[in-house]
Order: structure tokens, then sequence, then C-alpha cells
């Protein structure tokens, strides 16, 4: 799934499944006919006028969801649902063909639309593609429909197409913008917040919604819808488009019911003039659209900040073993030196792989990588919290321990030699026991990085000459320039 929202069922993605149309025309039907009673139960949107239409953003939703070519699935759910739940509801033959055609034209010319923008998939984010959903599927194809079915109502039903249009307009916009977008989140990734947070969010909305849809009266009248405003911040800013598009539908459908049946401050407000859905829909419309918009810019502020990140990571560290690598090895240790202390100095570990090559040559490249990814991970497990470990090339590694004794550095190179030799199954089922030569040197006070890393270098080749899978001391370090430690552990 990509961060724009791109789903396995998309425009770009072929479905093979001879069911997916069938299903997509079951689904879509269903759903018309629940979002469409619902709100002929509330209010009836001919008379009254519809204070949101859910079905409108329903039809969106699947048109950006499907392949074109499987359209008319959703086209031909439209007309069953629609159509037959008009003349079951008594209304006149000519009225119910008029506002199917609306219904059909609507979600067609804003899907096709929001596709031919470059939107393929009904994206809600970048912003850019929020901006193309919000300016075809909300604005575009509403009034496309509204045009329609006002016109419908004059010619059939005589009512005033200057009253009809703007209430079928806002009814129908209002639906896309609440509707599509919590359908089409559902595909999205989910922003990793906790449990706890969701809960809290969800909690704390619910209440407000049932402070805010509430018969207060008095000069709180108009202030209470805003206290909704820092909830849909707070999805914005810490769930992005995903959670503002559920929210909303949900406050949305709370507020439409409420005001409905006559509770809530724009029931109260609008009275007997029936503007308390004018008014619902004016709140709705800023509110959510705002919403989605902040939510939008926060999720791509989000995305731009972990692309940044990766690329950090991938600047300073391995791509095969995670690893840091010789850049940022350079960066630590030039800040570190001066650090180093006569008593507790800085030791520098060079590590080499005996007999890597071999490793290469009679099981191929691909069985390196894995042992050296192996051996990484058992070098990080060995080494204390504070301590690096970095591969600068090939099969060499370095271990930088700060502030480390002398008898510190020799037990932590003990460690990660006695993790490096445990036996390592190779990718073809082969098993073989690695070695490693290591050189150890310690900081000395007035001493460069570069005279330091090429002591321990010494040191490791030292060890390399004795026949390997041992830990050699630099000779500047010791007096007798002794081994430290020497295990056999040859591969």
């Amino acid at each position: 799934m990509t961060d724009d929202g791109a789903s396995w069922w998309s425009a770009s993605t072929p479905v093979d499944n001879r069911w997916a149309g069938p299903m997509a025309f079951a689904s879509v039907t269903v759903a018309y006919l629940f979002f469409a009673q619902l709100v002929m139960w509330l209010n009836d949107p001919v008379s009254a006028g519809a204070g949101l239409w859910p079905a409108a953003g329903v039809t969106v939703a699947a048109l950006l969801l499907l392949p074109t070519r499987s359209w008319g699935w959703v086209l031909a759910a439209i007309v069953v649902a629609e159509l037959g739940g008009d003349l079951a509801h008594g209304y006149p033959l000519a009225a119910s063909i008029g506002w199917t055609i609306g219904n059909v034209v609507e979600p067609l010319v804003g899907a096709s639309l929001i596709r031919r923008s470059g939107n393929v998939n009904g994206a809600l984010k970048p912003v850019r593609k929020l901006v193309i959903f919000l300016a075809y599927g909300v604005l575009v194809g509403p009034l496309v429909g509204a045009t329609v079915g006002a016109t419908t109502n004059l010619l059939a039903m005589g009512m005033s197409f200057d009253h009809v249009w703007p209430q079928y307009f806002a009814g129908d916009a209002l639906g896309v913008l609440v509707v599509a977008p919590a359908v089409l989140a559902l595909r999205m990734r989910s922003t990793g917040r906790s449990r706890g947070e969701t809960a809290a969010l969800s909690i704390v909305s619910l209440g407000i919604c049932g402070a805010v849809f509430s018969n207060w009266g008095g000069p709180w009248l108009a202030t209470v819808p805003y206290l909704l405003m820092p909830c849909l911040t707070w999805a914005a800013l810490r769930f992005g488009v995903r959670g503002v598009a559920l929210l909303a539908f949900a406050i949305t459908m709370i507020g439409n019911a409420t005001t409905a049946y006559g509770e809530g401050p724009f029931a109260q407000a609008g009275g007997p003039t029936g503007q308390s859905i004018t008014m619902l829909q004016v709140f709705l419309a800023i509110s959510v659209s705002c919403s989605l918009l902040l939510a939008a810019l926060a999720d791509h502020l989000t995305e731009k900040e972990r692309t940044e990140e990766r690329w950090r990571h991938q600047a300073t560290h391995d791509p095969l073993t995670g690893l840091v690598n010789r850049g940022l090895l350079d960066v630590v240790l030039l800040g570190s030196v001066p650090e180093s202390t006569a008593t507790k100095p800085l030791h520098l570990v060079m590590c080499d792989l005996d007999d890597f090559k071999m490793v290469n040559d009679s099981w191929g490249h691909a069985a390196g990588d894995e042992l050296l990814k192996v051996i990484a991970g058992r070098m990080e497990s060995a080494v204390r919290p504070d301590d690096v470990v970095a591969r600068i090339s090939g099969d060499e590694f370095v271990l930088l321990l700060k502030d480390t004794d002398e008898v510190t550095a020799g037990e932590v190179a003990d460690r990660v030699m006695a993790a490096v030799v445990g036996p390592v199954r190779l990718p073809g089922g082969d098993v073989i026991v690695p070695s490693v030569s290591m050189g150890v040197a310690a900081h000395h006070h007035g001493e460069g990085v570069e005279r330091l890393m090429a002591r321990a270098d010494e040191s490791m080749y030292r060890a390399k000459a004795l026949g390997g899978g041992r830990v050699q001391h630099s000779h500047h370090d010791h007096h007798d320039g002794g081994v430290l430690h020497a295990q056999g552990a040859g591969s």
C-alpha cells in the first residue's frame, strides 16, 4: 500500500476476480439503499432538503476504488437503488427517473475528472491530490447533480429551482466531503498511534458531540459547535487524513440526526424557518474541509521527516548490515578523541574475518552477504550499549570503545570473538564456523585519528600472520607487544 492511498482495488491494478463486479454492485446497492432510507427517515429530502446525502459519497468512493472498466456495475447499482427506492416511496415516475439520472451523472463526472487530473486512486494526500478531490468530487460533481435534480423538481414537481438547487447541492457536496473520505481512508496505512490515544480521542469526541448537540440555549448557542474543532485538530495532527475522515463522518452523522430531531444549537437557531439544515451544512463543510487540509499538510510533513530520516540513515549506515559506515565512524572518532583520558583511553579494535574470500568462492556472494549480516548481529549483541560497531569495507569491522581501560577492552574483545565463532548455517544449508582476527589500539594523548587506526590495523594484520582467530594488542600499548588473548577458531 502506498502512502497516497493506492489500493489493490484500483485502476492501476487489474482485478481478475470475476466476482469483483457483482460484489461491487451488491455492496453499492445495499449501502445506497441504507443511507437513502436513513435520510428519508430523518427528513424528507424532497420537501425539506437533505442536510446530508451520504449515498453521493458512497458512489464517488466506489468509482475511485474500482477500475474504470467496472464502473458500469456501480452505475447499475445507483439506478436500481435510487429508482427502486423512489418508486417504493410513491414518487412520480418522471421525477424518479430525473433524480436517478442526476445521481448517476454526478459521481461519474466527479470521479472521471479526479482520475483524469492525475489522482487515479482518489488519494486524499498530499495536499495537491486532496485539492483535486475537493474541486471535482465535492464541487463540480455536485454542481452537475444539483442542476439535474433541481431541474427535475421544477419540471416534474413544480418546485422552485432557486429554492431547491442550493439545498440539493449542499446535501450532495457534504455527502461526498464526509462519506467518500471515510470510505477511502479505510485503505490508508494507520499512523501507528497507541490504542490508548485512539480510545482517548474517541471518548473525548463522543462526549463533546453529546454536549454540542444538546439544547443549551442562551448565550452558549453560537459558541458550543466550536468545541468540536480541538477534536478535529487533534485528529489532524496526530492521526492524519485517516483520523480526520473517520472522525468527521461520525460527527456529521450525529449532527445530522440530532438536528433533524430538533436537538442542538443549529435546530434552535434555525427555528421554524428551516434554516437549521443550511447552518449545519455550512459549519460542517468549513470545519471538515479545513481539517482535511490540515491533516494532509501534517501527513506531508511527517512523511517528509521520515524520508529525510531514511536518507540520513542510508548515508551513515552500511546497507547490508545496518552498522555504522566509515563516514559516520570518522565523525564519531573525531568527536571522541578529545574526550579520551590517560586512565581510560579510547580503544579502537580492527576486526577482519579469516578466509572470507573462501566463503565467497565456495558458496557464492549471497552466502558471503548472509555471513556478514550474521557476524554484524553477533558483534552488536556482544558489545556494551555505548560501544560503536562499524563496517568499513568488505569483511572489515571496527569496534569503538570509549572511556575504556585495557582490561575492559580485552573483555569486550573476548566477548566479541566468542560470539563470532559460533556455527553459521548458510543459505544452501552448509554450516561453517567463522573466525576473526582482531587488533586493539589505545589512543595516546595528542595522537591523531589516522595514526590510531593505522596502529589498530597493524595489530590486526599481526594477528592474522600468527594464524588468525586471536586478539593482538598494539606494540605501542604494551612493552612486550604481547597477545592479549588467543582463541583457535579457524574456519
